[in-house]
């Protein structure tokens, strides 16, 4: 009885104990963005004070209204969303049939394939934004169709990282969904298209859904190429930011007015697709 007593409380005891250490880790995740939100309600001498409450003492809304006319975020805002769409597009129309072939055939050259697509994860992303730059030059010189400065030139940019990573994410996927479901398929009367439209595609919309939403915020928090490759008619929202900062000081209080509205298109997209998300990001993991 008395060892029945104390298996319980030791449960008891560990659920405590990890309940405390999700709150912990909880709070110190959440806390920056209280911090950021806190800031977007002051001031500048409360924020630029030395014994400034971490709470706003006289709560404002000027900073919200202010910053959309310090600086054209709907206009960055609407970039960033045309780019960010458009680059989850592109790397998913390339890296679903690749991932597939991948998973499901064997050819010449597919081992030194595969380490070629995953070596290219191991660069820095900065190494690249030169030699993109030279072909974007080289390309409109040679055809007269602008790349530089332009939203589809940042697309392919973005997508150069995005479809690497997600043909190894979606190999996965498809590694995960037994051969045999197709083959029954194509048995009944399917072809090799329509049966990974009609039965593996439905098996791996988690997995497609999780690597876009990855290639979307690889997309959207990218400063380095859009600094590079973008101007003012086609900065994003992410670049944006940086114009509250000028030679006569920082509108802090607006930048974290406009970062504290940047989370709210993440934070939709993250809720509305958090099942498929979570377990996208498992269901790979595990191979049938």
């Amino acid at each position: 009885m008395k060892s029945k007593r104390e298996a319980v409380q030791m449960k008891t005891l560990k659920k405590i104990l990890f309940a405390l250490a999700i709150g912990i880790l909880l709070i110190w995740a959440l806390f920056p963005i209280f911090v950021m939100i806190t800031i977007s309600f002051k001031n500048k001498f409360e924020i630029m004070g030395t014994k400034t409450p971490i709470w706003p003492e006289n709560p404002i809304i000027t900073n919200y209204i202010k910053m959309w006319k310090t600086v054209p975020l709907l206009h960055y805002l609407k970039n960033s969303m045309i780019v960010c769409f458009a680059t989850v597009g592109l790397s998913l129309l390339i890296s679903v049939p690749a991932s597939y072939a991948m998973s499901r055939f064997h050819f010449r050259g597919k081992d030194t394939y595969s380490v070629m697509v995953l070596a290219t994860q191991l660069f820095p992303g900065i190494i690249m934004l030169l030699p993109i730059f030279i072909m974007y030059s080289n390309f409109t010189a040679l055809t007269g169709i602008p790349m530089v400065k332009t939203l589809h030139g940042l697309v392919i940019a973005f997508a150069t990282f995005g479809v690497p990573y997600s043909v190894w994410m979606l190999k996965s996927y498809f590694d995960s969904i037994p051969n045999e479901l197709e083959q029954a398929a194509m048995i009944d009367g399917c072809t090799r298209a329509k049966a990974m439209m009609k039965v593996v595609m439905p098996l791996v919309l988690p997995g497609i859904i999780a690597t876009a939403i990855y290639v979307f915020l690889l997309a959207w928090n990218n400063i380095m190429f859009t600094g590079i490759l973008a101007d003012q008619s086609t900065r994003t929202f992410a670049n944006g930011l940086q114009e509250f900062s000028s030679e006569n000081g920082t509108e802090y209080g607006q930048l974290m007015a406009a970062c504290s509205v940047t989370t709210i298109p993440l934070l939709i997209i993250f809720l509305m697709f958090q099942k498929q998300f979570v377990g996208g990001m498992t269901g790979g993991a595990v191979k049938s």
